[in-house]
């Protein structure tokens, strides 16, 4: 609330904006995560619109739903305490940080992606983190916090990422890779397969659907599907997958057309 700031936090306001306004990546404004809800972040968020149409996020706790925005951004949240929060908000709300990918973490996606897709108020979330915060030396592999003769800090709070420093996928990367597909696919009844396109613009007629009918570990069938199915539709396939005896396993293939013939992404 202190008004000696406002010309301060305006200043970096308008070199943020002005800086980066035509990169075509940028679809909205983050204004900072740790302001509070007083007299200048809201002069912030008035002086920030003169400068850009584009939407404005902002942390939501430290705002205490005082602060301006366009959008609510919430941390680490789980699913039911996000749908609590959903069903009162009145503006977007989006997961600024979540499924942390320390140690053994990043699960629960699935939970997620549904969430993700059924609330129409929720514009989706930004998993955190990209890559781990860690050197490599000559004595171990990955260093952090007090092991390269630093003091100690953080500890394995460093180690957080979907990716180690080397760019190299956890598994946790390929979790995410699975969840972010664009087709999700579920058997209704041994003869019905549904298959839903996520995408909010394109057709899904660029990816190859193979359907794969394995009994008792050997594959039994395989056919192709039709993928034309219309952005965030849903459409129903008459499938014959045989006799039920034995270990039945259906496996859907993805086949990114622009990409590949024969690489195999990810099935459902």
């Amino acid at each position: 609330d202190n008004k000696k700031w406002q010309d301060h936090v305006q200043e970096r306001i308008k070199r943020m904006v002005l800086s980066q306004k035509s990169n075509i990546c940028i679809t909205i404004w983050s204004m900072a995560s740790q302001m509070g809800d007083g007299f200048c972040q809201q002069a912030a968020y008035d002086y920030m619109k003169e400068l850009t149409s584009l939407p404005v996020q902002y942390d939501f706790q430290q705002g205490k739903g005082k602060a301006k925005c366009d959008i609510y951004a919430i941390k680490d949240a789980p699913v039911g305490e996000l749908v609590s929060f959903i069903d009162k908000a009145d503006k977007p709300v989006i997961l600024s940080h979540f499924n942390n990918a320390t140690g053994a973490s990043g699960g629960g996606l699935k939970e997620y992606m549904n969430l993700f897709i059924k609330e129409k108020k929720i514009v989706g979330g930004c998993v955190w983190q990209f890559c781990d915060n860690t050197l490599t030396n000559s004595q171990y592999k990955d260093v952090y916090g007090g092991m390269s003769e630093e003091f100690i800090h953080d500890f394995t709070q460093c180690a957080s990422g979907y990716f180690d420093s080397r760019r190299k996928p956890y598994t946790a990367a390929e979790n995410l890779k699975h969840s972010y597909r664009p087709l999700f696919a579920r058997l209704l009844d041994p003869k019905t397969l549904e298959i839903f396109n996520t995408n909010s613009f394109n057709d899904a007629g660029y990816i190859d659907i193979q359907l794969r009918v394995f009994a008792n570990g050997k594959e039994r069938s395989r056919v192709a599907l039709k993928s034309t199915v219309k952005p965030l539709e849903i459409r129903t396939y008459d499938i014959f997958i045989g006799h039920l005896d034995g270990d039945i396993f259906l496996n859907i293939d993805y086949y990114d057309k622009r990409f590949c013939t024969n690489t195999k992404s990810n099935g459902g």
